[in-house]
């Protein structure tokens, strides 16, 4: 028995080190806290909240979250992937605190983001030390932390459990058998529906990666299948959010779509860090500007010093680990004020923060510390090295959210009932805006203001009296009985921010909704005298056949999948035997030939 329980030990013992640490580091201190303060915490808990209320009323994924902004509504789902915040949002409705589901939430995504980084970069390096360190570098490394404790940037938070996943399907088609291709869309999917401006700066880095490996392209062009295959499966699966999003996008005018979210914060060169801070461990005040948060700690310096030195043994860590060091030095620069971001404000300007880049830079020096212990033949070296890259991610760490984890601990017990998470939305990024007499865009705060402590929950007419309207609301379905309409311009304005997708019935006969004063909802009677007019968000075509066709991909992969057990892949693939001593007789060189192959996954 008891051998048996010292075997499983030394066979899973990255995992449990892994769930050990998750343990330590997230699960106990946040279950002995409440989360009470963070750049975003009141938007998304305020997701969370509304979801929640969705659900209390039976509606499920809708596109509008109905009982934000009193009942105006926020199409924050059309714009901001909320499909995961729907698990915090169940826990809401089964009568939860928005803040506990939200840290129960943190919790979940930092355990899923150390197993999937683990599984990954056991798929590629064929290596559980080298699967082992690169995973606890990349989820216990000091950005993570800041998102999940100080920004409470739940997106991006998400969006780490699905770069090691995507990067593992591109490196697999471009370096390996192809067989798990799938990774790639899968993981640029669920990166697009965690956070959006992740995913297209992953799309970036996948394009550059792609350029400076096209002869690979060339010499096999079942590379380039798999690539198509792979951006028709990703438009397939995420349709149901991805077209959506560009039909709202190209509608009307944006905070994110006109520039002025761009700047709400700071101007990029503003935004962005100095030099000195790239490599700080802990939290400091960066004048005049604390909300630039400190940089990645000693780790890529280590993980520089261990690629050096397995070159220098003449171990050869391959253009892999050398290609990932560049790529995470460059990002890592682009970051600071050193980058010329004065002159990419009108094109780059929706990144808001040039340090959002650090979730790349700590994923690319991860990845390539990897690849050091991988390549490496002595065991001292790779227990050393990995001890020590894995301590430095934990240094960081833990300076980074001790001080947090303490202030949460010692808040006062009503700081979570103070907090104003309902009608919290950011900047507003994704509220109508229009422009006033003078040309000028109103600003989003002044139209939430407006329709929050001025107008308030009623339906006005620029013909009928409130004596002649009696109106009733049903959550997310808007009733008006009116009388006594003698002209024909006359017009209802309803308590709905207006966003495409709204259906509106007169008598039973479907009238198009437009846009009022504030960009609320206006529907025209018409030569209805009297009657019953009814608003809800029904959504659009596009909508609906998006849905469909996310429905059949995802059909089409399952059944891939199934078939795919049954049938080999039409791919050569050489066998492969994972090890942990002298992993270079067993994967192929990143320098590989087509034909070289290993079943793997990519990092």
């Amino acid at each position: 028995m008891i051998e048996d329980i010292s075997g499983f030990i030394r066979r899973h013992r990255y995992i449990l080190l892994l769930a050990g640490l998750v343990l330590i580091l997230c699960v106990i201190p946040l279950s002995v806290t409440d989360i009470t303060t963070g750049h975003d915490i009141n938007y998304h808990t305020g997701r969370i909240w509304s979801i929640g209320k969705n659900i209390d009323n039976g509606i499920w994924f809708s596109p509008i979250h109905h009982a934000y902004l009193d009942g105006y509504g926020y199409a924050s789902p059309l714009f901001y992937g909320d499909v995961l915040l729907h698990i915090p949002g169940l826990m809401v409705h089964w009568g939860m605190a928005p803040v506990v589901a939200l840290k129960y939430f943190i919790m979940m995504v930092l355990t899923a983001c150390a197993f999937v980084s683990y599984f990954c970069g056991k798929l590629v390096f064929k290596n559980k030390a080298a699967a082992f360190a690169a995973a606890a570098a990349y989820t216990f490394s000091s950005y993570l932390c800041v998102d999940m404790l100080i920004r409470v940037a739940l997106g991006e938070t998400q969006a780490f459990i699905f770069l090691p996943i995507l990067f593992t399907g591109f490196y697999n088609i471009v370096f390996q058998n192809g067989k798990k291709w799938l990774l790639l869309p899968l993981g640029l999917a669920g990166c697009l529906i965690s956070h959006v401006l992740t995913s297209v700066v992953a799309v970036f880095f996948l394009f550059v990666f792609a350029l400076i490996n096209i002869k690979k392209f060339i010499e096999d062009t079942r590379k380039i299948k798999l690539i198509v295959l792979s951006v028709v499966t990703f438009a397939g699966v995420s349709a149901f959010f991805l077209f959506p999003l560009m039909e709202q996008l190209v509608s009307y005018d944006f905070p994110i779509t006109n520039g002025k979210a761009a700047v709400v914060w700071g101007s990029l060169s503003s935004r962005a860090m100095p030099g000195w801070a790239i490599l700080c461990d802990f939290v400091v005040k960066i004048d005049p500007d604390p909300w630039i948060p400190n940089g990645l700690g000693l780790s890529p310096l280590a993980g520089i010093a261990g690629v050096y030195y397995s070159q220098y043994k003449g171990w050869k860590p391959g253009k892999a680990a050398w290609g990932l060091i560049a790529a995470g030095a460059v990002t890592l620069l682009a970051t600071t004020n050193a980058f010329p971001w004065q002159s990419m404000q009108g094109l780059l300007g929706s990144i808001q923060f040039p340090w959002r880049l650090l979730i790349f830079a700590t994923f690319f020096f991860a990845v390539a510390a990897g690849f050091a212990i991988l390549k490496s033949k002595s065991p001292m070296f790779t227990t050393v090295f990995t001890v020590f890259i894995v301590g430095l991610s934990l240094f960081s760490f833990i300076l980074t959210g001790v001080d947090k984890y303490f202030r949460m601990y010692n808040a006062a017990d009503d700081a979570v009932e103070k907090m104003k998470f309902m009608n919290s939305f950011g900047a507003g990024e994704y509220m109508p805006v229009y422009k006033d007499d003078n040309g000028n865009w109103v600003d989003a705060s002044t139209i939430k203001n407006y329709i929050t402590t001025q107008r308030k929950d009623k339906v006005t007419s620029n013909h009928l009296s409130a004596g002649n309207i009696k109106y009733t609301r049903d959550f997310n379905v808007l009733t008006v009985k009116f009388n006594n309409n003698s002209e024909k311009d006359t017009y209802l304005e309803f308590p709905l921010l207006m966003y495409k997708g709204y259906y509106a019935e007169i008598n039973g006969i479907p009238a198009e909704p437009e846009y009022g004063k504030s960009n609320i909802v206006r529907v025209y009677l018409g030569d209805n005298e009297s009657g019953e007019a009814v608003v809800r968000y029904k959504g659009t075509t596009i909508q609906l056949v998006s849905k469909i066709v996310t429905l059949v991909s995802v059909a089409a992969v399952i059944l891939y999948l199934i078939f795919r057990k049954k049938k080999t892949v039409p791919v050569p693939s050489l066998p492969v035997e994972e090890t942990e001593g002298r992993p270079e007789e067993t994967m192929p060189e990143y320098n590989s030939t087509p034909t070289d192959s290993s079943d793997g996954n990519t990092p």
